[in-house]
């Protein structure tokens, strides 16, 4: 049993250890293709430079780490230098193209610059030792997207806006100079008043100190009008403590008197406001009842009216024909007299016809200025009717009276 069991352990210690072996062979076959990388060179001219590259530097591929430089040295090796060859290692699995780009990019702050193929080339690969050709990254300006002709345009507005600030600056000048003049002015006039101030102060200051005495008088004077107030409430207190019996009996006395007031004035008041408002009601109901009468009655009325104008108007013929002839009251008509009396009759018809269609006129009149209510529309109608029968009665009075004169014979 004991035998069992150490076999056990060798093998899983034998199969630990295989597996260990097999991790440290993929771990040191990737680090070996990382150290040992594919060696490519990449020229720079002189102009352009290699500033900052040293054995170390990183070589990006697209901006991430693919490799690392080897060396830098100038060629050729004897003689004036033509150019900066940098030796460079890029992991074997990133092919590169034979016309990929690879540009120097030095950084903001600090001092070693990077490699960076940002195009790794569609052409054919390029094999182990191949030569690239080296530029300098675009400056911060360019790669904002400004070329030289919008520096200029740039450095022309801030020409521009430096003269225009001048003649602004020239405008405050020649602006400011009154106003400092005026400050000046103001200045003075405020020392003046100050100077008028301190003089005014000397002048005021027995003046305001007789004030202050005054007031301390009249301050004495207040605590002793309130020390007599004091005594006059007290003396008032007193007075009310010894009536206090009087004062309750009257307070007694209103109370009762208000008892009464609420108990029996109060509702004998109510009561004659209720009959009173049934006496407001009866007189509306009566109203209301006399209106509809009028209203009812008012065709008789009106009848009446016109016959009452009607007498009217023959009284006052009556009148003027007895102020006109007064023996027609003692004289016996003859027969020439009689048969003129259809002359004066048919002449006082047509006068009471002229009088009536005066008043009808009249009375439309007023009628059409008082409203444009549905009973002022039917008011006038009925008056355009009985103006229009008076108008009727007026031409046939008219008539008649016509052809009476028109037989009347001459003399």
């Amino acid at each position: 049993m004991q035998s069992l069991k150490d076999k056990a352990k060798f093998g899983a210690f034998v199969v630990f250890v295989l597996a260990a072996g097999v991790f440290v062979l993929v771990t040191l076959a990737g680090l070996a293709n990382r150290v040992a990388g594919t060696k490519y060179f990449v020229a720079f001219d002189l102009q352009t430079g290699a500033m900052g590259l040293k054995d170390g530097s990183l070589v990006r591929v697209g901006g991430q780490n693919a490799g690392e430089v080897k060396a830098v040295r100038f060629e050729p090796a004897s003689g004036p230098p033509t150019s900066v060859v940098v030796e460079i290692s890029v992991d074997r699995k990133i092919p590169l193209a034979k016309d990929a780009q690879v540009i120097l990019e030095t950084p903001l702050l600090g001092s070693v610059s990077t490699l960076n193929f940002y195009s790794a080339g569609r052409g054919e690969p390029a094999p182990a030792e191949h030569n690239f050709t080296g530029k300098a990254a675009p400056g911060l300006l360019a790669q904002a997207g400004i070329n030289r002709t919008d520096v200029e345009n740039l450095l022309a507005n801030a020409n521009q806006m430096t003269v225009t600030a001048n003649k602004i600056l020239k405008r405050v000048d020649d602006r400011m100079e009154p106003i400092l003049t005026n400050v000046e002015d103001a200045t003075g006039n405020a020392r003046e008043i100050t100077s008028d101030l301190r003089s005014g102060v000397k002048r005021w200051t027995p003046k305001i100190d007789r004030t202050m005495d005054n007031v301390s008088e009249a301050t004495t004077q207040i605590n002793d009008r309130l020390a007599q107030a004091q005594a006059l409430i007290g003396s008032v207190q007193d007075l009310i403590t010894a009536n206090r019996p009087r004062i309750d009996a009257i307070s007694e006395s209103l109370r009762e008197i208000m008892d009464k007031v609420n108990n029996q004035t109060l509702p004998q008041v109510a009561r004659v406001l209720t009959q009173g408002e049934r006496g407001v009601t009866a007189a509306a109901d009566a109203l209301d009842n006399l209106r509809t009468i009028i209203r009812e009655e008012e065709p008789n009325i009106r009848l009446m009216l016109a016959n009452l104008r009607l007498a009217s108007d023959q009284l006052k013929l009556t009148i003027a024909e007895v102020r006109r002839n007064p023996w027609r009251l003692l004289y016996q008509p003859g027969s020439k007299e009689l048969e003129r009396e259809m002359l004066y009759e048919a002449s006082r018809t047509y006068a009471a016809s002229v009088n009536e269609l005066r008043a009808t006129s009249a009375t439309l009149q007023s009628v059409s200025a008082g409203g444009s209510d549905p009973a002022s529309k039917a008011r006038v109608d009925a008056l355009v009717s009985e103006l229009k029968a008076s108008y009727d009665r007026y031409k046939k009075a008219e008539d008649e009276f016509l052809k009476r004169l028109l037989e009347e014979p001459k003399p």
